[in-house]
């Protein structure tokens, strides 16, 4: 997984700060991203590791023990539905590689928003809308266009769009 993103570089996107709040829609079992953000956010900050998986909130379980990680709250929730979050009291959302997995992106996008304080940021990284050796058949991948389009209509603003790797694009947004 770290060779097909560029996690670093993904992280940057973000410019984090010491004791920002921040929460990952969609998480995973292994910390990619999870980690690097705690450790850029410092014991102040806050990273709310969310899944839908018991077996993956374990697994940050022991992460957060493992790497002495106090800042990582692992939460339990299906963020196509609701996630135990106060409204606009985060500073970032990232959701990656999980919108393909869902046929309830509007609401998982609603949802990211919801929870982002005005100014906030939402980071999203998928798959690529094209064949490659690698992933989910094209047909489960995101549109990146109507992605915007929908992003726009919720209130948010887009301030970056990249290249996350060789099978990935990204989009970063700012809640109006």
């Amino acid at each position: 997984m770290t060779n097909i993103f560029q996690v670093t570089e993904i992280i940057k996107k973000l410019d984090l700060t010491s004791g920002q709040k921040l929460a990952d829609f969609g998480c995973g079992r292994f910390g990619f991203f999870v980690k690097p953000i705690a450790q850029a956010l410092g014991k102040k900050g806050k990273v709310y590791a969310i899944d839908v998986m018991r077996d993956v909130i374990e697994e940050i379980e022991h992460l957060i023990r493992v790497e002495n990680l106090p800042q990582i709250e692992p939460l339990r929730a299906n963020i196509e539905e609701h996630v135990n979050i106060e409204n606009n009291s985060v500073d970032a959302v990232v959701i990656i590689n999980t919108l393909f997995q869902s046929e309830k992106r509007l609401e998982i996008l609603r949802e990211a928003v919801r929870i982002l304080k005005s100014g906030g940021k939402l980071l999203i990284v998928d798959w690529r809308k094209q064949d490659s050796p690698y992933g989910p058949p094209a047909e489960l991948r995101i549109n990146f266009t109507s992605l915007k389009v929908a992003a726009l209509k919720a209130g948010l603003e887009l301030e970056d769009e990249f290249s996350a790797g060789g099978y990935h694009q990204g989009v970063l947004f700012i809640k109006l």
